[in-house]
């Protein structure tokens, strides 16, 4: 019936504004949310970068891969400014009910030792250099890097607008209890 009224040249598109994750809730950004926010907006990706904090850990062995994707789960579930992101005009977080982040794995174990140390380097420069999506999220990020059998580093990854030096602290603590 209502078909003989569109004109022949129309297409047909799908839309669903509410496909994504699930909102949790909204709220208000804070004073220095809306100042980064609003200069990575005007700065474009280069000031968008210039906010990423990212923290290194050794260690001695490597952890069990699934324990880590496990524990790293849950801290995204306990913090929900790791499952955040932003409205187009900054002035609204949005929580989203899950954000799933997966934990990057790279293996290193066939390089040369050499190789291994610019693997390395090179990697946490293109995390440095990482340009996070403030208006879908995530605006955190964990890999683990596999050196040889007893060496490998993880590596946390956050834009500075859900995440500062104080609660690096916390989420390390947070996530060590978890993945014990």
């Amino acid at each position: 019936m209502f078909e003989s009224l569109l004109p022949e040249s129309t297409t047909s598109l799908e839309f669903n504004p509410f496909k994504g994750p699930e909102i949790d809730r909204l709220t208000l950004t804070t004073e220095p949310q809306l100042e980064i926010w609003t200069a990575c907006a005007l700065g474009g990706q280069d000031a968008n970068r210039a906010y990423n904090l990212s923290v290194s850990l050794r260690f001695r062995g490597v952890p069990d891969r699934t324990a880590l994707e496990v524990s790293v789960q849950q801290l995204v579930k306990q913090h929900e400014s790791l499952r955040s992101a932003f409205s187009a005009d900054g002035r609204q977080m949005i929580v989203f009910r899950e954000l799933p982040i997966k934990v990057k794995f790279e293996d290193y174990t066939v390089n040369m030792p050499t190789e291994q140390a610019q693997a390395v380097v090179d990697y946490l420069r293109q995390e440095a250099e990482h340009c996070f999506d403030l208006l879908h999220g995530p605006l955190f990020k964990v890999s683990l890097l596999t050196i040889s059998a007893d060496d490998s580093y993880l590596v946390l990854t956050a834009h500075h607008i859900v995440c500062d030096g104080w609660s690096v602290g916390i989420l390390m603590q947070d996530l060590g209890a978890l993945y014990s």
